[in-house]
């Protein structure tokens, strides 16, 4: 099952329909701004009332208060309903058969507008012991938290307080209860005050979305919404055994690089009890002057500044080696176990679903997203006994973003043949025939192409190669090799000087791009030529690996299976063994059908392997 495609045809869909651009149809919630009232409910049969009383209303504000953002430990306090005028308090303390919510929930004519509603799914399910798709659960919504992202991702906040006091200066009136009660608390004022506040905040926000031609990615956005609060759900189970053993060493090498550093870098004068140099690898200040000991003018500690030392002084290679052992460990090692969920054994992320300016996700408590890729550490994410784990990722889908947003034919050829274009680029910029390319020739066209595809010049790309790929090449040979790919690609070149026409206007105010979905980026006249082109590269990576998770997350449900992590072009799904085959073939199938559903002009490629541990047990 996937959920419908076809954006804005009613009131009782996300996007009202409009005639044009910009002019929006009268919706039946918006009404003259008036004191809402507050009903409280404090048993199911009241509930069930409510909800019929409710059949006629298109439209609903959904929102959930709880003593903190855990579903499973954290106490759910109050669920507010809103409609214009009215808000509906259900405590969840007294209303524990929350069953008379579901026709009202369920109901994919009725759009439900939540703010942050990942959080409030996320709450509904564990409730309402949901045990399907999160999608279904809600089916059509509108998240006020991410229409506001969307429009303006650098705002100062994005709470229902920062968006009121951002469009309604004055503020709006503060729902007043319906007769007394003694046992009110301030709390449930102040919840249902947010929840009247999601029908007028709807009311500003999406003219704006469809204003500024921003439908498709809000409602990209917005069916993203439960699968995400579903992911975080699931997590991912961690075998914490092995994981203390996979970090012995990497501890046992911080304290040897520690000690070396005490010889190499501590004060003579002043020595531990047993004889040896003091120095504290931590510590700014002891690095600071340890260097200048050395001889080294110094003002900055930082990596940028140490790197160039590095090859002539062993002092400095030591330390920098040590930095990123210790920070492997403090971010990776020593932070993982704390995130063991203590009733389900495993660890559940938290996604930020617009993460950066792009539109890519990110990650935190804790960061799956940087988990080293280290086959020993990823080998401890592993799927729960009986089940496997589905790791499909796409392959270089940034330079298929390219190679179709730019319309170089060469890049667009090679893909539809189904060709490597790492080694095609090898052939073409080393002049050789593509059978003859080796291993070391590839992984330089490998830096060549990703380098390139933002405009590196000759000695960025040089270091680029050295630092992430291990190729070494000279200014030279790097100067040389770009020469050749812009006379390759001449596509790739084509586009790169439309971008910097573009940023030539950008001297004279601001000009915009977008993603493939609408996704809205604008510059200014301190944008770089590297910053305007990836932007809409990842932002419609972005965008194709998140209608890759809107479908899967249906498209899962009837096998049991689940997205459980997501780290940028790379999906994990654990499922049931007897189901692998299957799934497998459905990953892959959905992640290339939501790639070509944007750019059907090249192929999208993925390889989803069927694995008991992400690190390929």
């Amino acid at each position: 099952m996937t959920p419908p495609t076809a954006a804005g045809q009613d009131v009782c869909t996300p996007f009202p329909k409009c005639s044009h651009r910009g002019e929006i149809m009268p919706d039946a919630s918006m009404t003259e701004a008036s004191t809402p009232t507050l009903h409280l409910i404090g048993d199911s049969r009241a509930l069930g009332r409510v909800v019929s009383a409710l059949a006629d209303q298109h439209i609903v504000g959904v929102h959930l208060e709880a003593q903190g953002p855990d579903p499973r430990t954290d106490r759910a306090e109050t669920l507010y309903i809103a409609t214009p005028g009215t808000v509906y308090g259900v405590d969840l303390q007294a209303v524990r058969d929350l069953s008379p919510l579901l026709p009202l929930i369920t109901d994919g004519k009725r759009l439900k507008v939540f703010h942050h509603g990942k959080h409030t799914l996320s709450f509904l399910g564990i409730l309402l012991g949901w045990t399907g798709a999160l999608g279904s659960l809600s089916p059509s919504l509108f998240d006020t938290y991410i229409a506001s992202q969307l429009l303006d991702l650098n705002a100062a906040g994005h709470s229902v307080e920062d968006l009121v006091e951002q469009h309604f200066p004055s503020g709006l009136p503060r729902p007043k209860l319906a007769g007394e009660s003694p046992l009110l608390s301030p709390g449930v004022l102040q919840g249902a005050a947010r929840a009247a506040a999601l029908l007028p905040l709807r009311e500003v926000l999406r003219p704006r979305l469809i204003e500024w031609d921003m439908v498709r990615v809000g409602k990209l956005e917005f069916d993203l919404v439960p699968a995400v609060a579903d992911m975080e759900l699931a997590g991912i189970s961690i075998d914490m055994d092995r994981w203390q053993k996979v970090w012995a060493p990497y501890r046992a090498r911080r304290s040897a690089l520690a000690e070396k550093l005490a010889h190499l870098l501590g004060d003579r004068e002043q020595q531990s009890l047993f004889g040896a140099p003091r120095f504290n690898p931590d510590s700014h200040q002891e690095t600071l002057e340890a260097l200048r000991r050395l001889g080294l003018p110094v003002t900055n500690t930082g990596e940028s500044h140490l790197r160039p030392s590095a090859q002539r002084h062993p002092a400095v290679r030591t330390l920098l080696e040590y930095r990123d052992v210790a920070k492997l460990i403090d971010s990776c090692g020593d932070l993982f176990p704390r995130f063991v969920h203590p009733q389900t054994g495993r660890v559940h992320a938290r996604y930020n679903q617009i993460g950066a300016r792009t539109g890519r996700m990110s990650c935190h408590d804790p960061n799956i997203q940087q988990v080293p890729r280290e086959p020993e550490i990823r080998a401890c994410f592993r799927a729960e006994p009986g089940n496997v784990l589905i790791v499909a990722d796409y392959s270089q889908v940034e330079l298929r973003v390219a190679a179709a947003l730019s319309g170089d034919p060469r890049m667009l050829a090679a893909y539809r043949r189904g060709e490597d274009l790492h080694k095609l680029t090898a052939s073409l910029i080393s002049s050789i025939p593509v059978d003859r390319v080796g291993k070391e020739q590839r992984q330089a066209a490998k830096a060549v192409n990703f380098g390139l595809l933002y405009a590196m010049g000759a000695a960025g790309l040089a270091r680029y190669a050295a630092t992430q790929y291990g190729v070494h090449m000279t200014t030279q040979q790097a100067e040389a090799f770009r020469r050749r790919f812009f006379a390759a690609y001449t596509g790739i070149r084509q586009w790169h000087d439309a971008a910097r026409r573009l940023l030539a206007q950008a001297a004279h105010g601001s000009v915009e791009v977008r993603s493939v979905a609408g996704r809205r980026y604008l510059f200014n006249a301190e944008a770089r030529l590297s910053t305007l082109l990836n932007a809409p590269v990842q932002g419609s990576a972005a965008d194709i690996m998140k209608r890759a998770m809107v479908r899967l997350h249906y498209a899962l449900a009837p096998l049991h299976g689940r997205i459980v992590a997501v780290v940028h072009d790379e999906l994990l799904v654990e499922v049931p063994q007897v189901a692998a085959a299957e799934a497998a073939s459905l990953v892959r199938a959905h992640m290339e059908a939501a790639g070509n559903e944007f750019f059907p002009s090249v192929p999208f490629a993925v390889e989803a392997d069927v694995r008991t541990a992400w690190g390929g047990d």
